[in-house]
């Protein structure tokens, strides 16, 4: 390798440089070099390959640059500093048409739809510059950002097409880090209560604030002061008195400043599931193989895991065959128990019968207990 110099490349050319080297670099001595899954051909082909496609990035990266300096940004980076959280920040910059015909704007990309971005002219003449005005939008950012926007155009009376291409670099600073930002209290027991909290702090924002109002739609919500500049918020759910099913809510938090409030609040969404607080036992029950006129009694145990008392509106059998009586309520209501009476039909063939209950707690909910039965002379 050390006897191949610079101007042995230059008078062999690289597609002979590529092959000379093949053929002088030896393949190792050892008995596994004959399976070796690649030949010298197949190496030559793979080190083109990689030529050519280094080749081509090259060439557009020079055609980019090219068009940059054709169209141009004043500038083309831009640091913007920090942009407040909940904020936006308007820049303007100047586009320049650096060339010696006229041109066209096509449409304007954005690389984030945080950013909204807009040319005051359609057409540029040649010399001519116009001014694109940028709103960035910090709403739900925090950290570090860079957008880019680029510039499609057409020169006039011309097939030729280009883009000009700015980078915009900031950071997203936070009047107050909460955490959580949503509140997330998985699947819950309608029994038991949950309590979920959220601490708020200052931020990196220099903006003061020494003081929050919370608020939520659901549940309760209270705030301990931990110092002016970090409070804790305390959740509590009471999940016997909330509907059965997905949890829609949010806790609102305001800051304020010496009383006043300034302008920046957190909505934070409270996510989850409550199961049902009702049961049915047996939640299903099987008759088997009845002959026609076969009577069947039994008991079906309504129960209430929750604090709220439970009290049964109606009871209505999907079928003629199925009577219910209902015994008395528990003396502290929290289940009752419900006799039923079955006589089987002279149809032959399966059977299924719904007994459709509705109870109330807090609020009124479903049982469906199914009854199976094949009917057999």
């Amino acid at each position: 390798m050390g006897l191949i110099k610079n101007r042995r490349i230059s008078q062999l050319g690289i597609h002979a440089f590529i092959r000379e080297l093949i053929q002088i670099t030896p393949l190792p001595s050892f008995s596994w070099r004959y399976r070796f899954i690649f030949n010298r051909q197949q190496i030559y082909c793979c080190l083109l390959l990689v030529l050519l496609i280094t080749s081509c990035r090259l060439g557009l990266d020079r055609q980019h640059d090219q068009e940059n300096k054709d169209v141009s940004f004043t500038p083309s980076i831009l640091q913007v500093g920090d942009v407040t959280e909940q904020g936006t920040r308007s820049i303007n910059v100047r586009l320049n048409n650096n060339l010696s015909d006229d041109i066209k704007i096509l449409h304007i990309n954005k690389s984030c739809a945080c950013t909204e971005a807009a040319l005051d002219k359609s057409e540029l003449k040649s010399k001519e510059s116009g001014t694109l005005h940028v709103i960035l939008n910090a709403q739900d950012r925090i950290g570090a950002f860079l957008t880019t926007i680029e510039v499609y155009w057409k020169v006039l009376n011309s097939s030729r097409q280009g883009k000009s291409r700015i980078t915009i670099l900031g950071r997203a600073t936070t009047v107050a880090n909460v955490s959580p930002r949503i509140i997330n209290i998985g699947n819950a027991d309608a029994a038991t209560p949950i309590t979920s909290e959220v601490i708020i702090s200052q931020g990196t924002a220099s903006v003061p604030w020494n003081g929050i109002i919370i608020s939520s739609d659901i549940g309760e919500v209270r705030q301990e002061k931990i110092t002016d500049s970090q409070y804790k918020v305390i959740l509590t759910l009471h999940p016997s008195t909330m509907p059965i099913g997905e949890i829609a809510g949010s806790i609102t938090i305001k800051l304020c400043f010496n009383g006043r409030m300034i302008g920046r609040k957190y909505v934070l969404p409270i996510e989850g599931h409550i199961a049902s607080d009702i049961s049915a036992s047996p939640n299903g029950i099987f008759l088997s193989v009845l002959k026609p006129g076969t009577i069947k009694e039994g008991d079906i145990l309504i129960k209430s895991t929750g604090q709220m008392p439970i009290r049964v509106l109606s009871i209505v059998p999907s079928d003629p065959a199925l009577v219910v009586v209902k015994s008395d309520d528990s003396a502290n209501l929290k289940y009752t128990n419900i006799h039923y009476k079955f006589v089987s039909p002279q149809v032959e063939g399966p059977l299924r019968i719904n007994l459709n209950i509705k109870v109330y707690t807090n609020t009124t909910k479903a049982i469906n207990v199914p009854i199976i039965a094949f009917i057999k002379k």
